[in-house]
């Protein structure tokens, strides 16, 4: 009787510490879909953007002058944001207002991941992705645009993904991504680190 009630307790056990940390397999799924969206908005809105400098580009042309010189520099960049998983598996996305300028990349990457730490604190989120627009250095040289996935689960795993991206015109063309180790900047436990984030690697650079 007492270990068949031992069993039990430690069936149990087993039970509860599931349901607050997935399996590996199942914790890359809910990370390959978070980044796969993220990705997807991303993609969306530097071409909004790219469309919107190259209009601004033909109209300064008409004037010229110095809103010419202004127009031809590029505009088109990727503001940070992040997708969230819940509990519930809904994903949410989190976003902050820039306030016209007047706050960096870095800054608004800061507030932004101090936000999520508190939330995967309180055990209100499971999974979660923070997208942002970086310079980085290619594994085979030189530097690139890239948009950056920084993806962390609450099950222990997390990794870094680069998309190296080019823009012609309003055109985007996103080239074939990459994933490096990463150390959690949200959750307790992924690759140590976090003590309280962030320390940015040297090979890359907000925009």
């Amino acid at each position: 009787m007492r270990r068949a009630s031992l069993f039990l307790l430690l069936a149990c056990a087993a039970i509860s510490a599931g349901a607050d940390s997935a399996p590996p397999a199942a914790a890359r799924a809910d990370a390959d879909l978070l980044v796969r969206s993220g990705l997807h908005f991303a993609e969306g809105a530097l071409k909004k953007q790219a469309s919107d400098d190259e209009a601004a580009k033909k109209a300064a042309k008409k004037e010229g002058g110095k809103k010419a010189k202004q127009a031809a520099e590029r505009t088109a960049w990727l503001e940070p944001f992040a997708l969230v998983m819940g509990k519930d598996q809904r994903i949410s996305r989190l976003q902050l207002a820039k306030h016209h300028g007047q706050r960096s990349s870095e800054e608004l990457l800061d507030e932004l991941g101090a936000s999520l730490r508190a939330r995967a604190d309180a055990g209100e989120i499971v999974a979660v992705a923070i997208f942002s627009d970086v310079v980085i250095s290619l594994p085979g040289g030189g530097r690139s645009d890239a948009i950056h996935a920084a993806w962390e689960h609450q099950g222990g795993v997390c990794a870094d993904v680069f998309v190296p991206y080019t823009i012609h015109g309003a055109d985007v063309r996103l080239e074939q991504q990459f994933e490096t180790p990463r150390r959690a900047a949200v959750f307790q436990g992924c690759g140590e680190a976090r003590k309280d984030a962030p320390a940015r690697s040297e090979d890359t650079s907000p925009r």
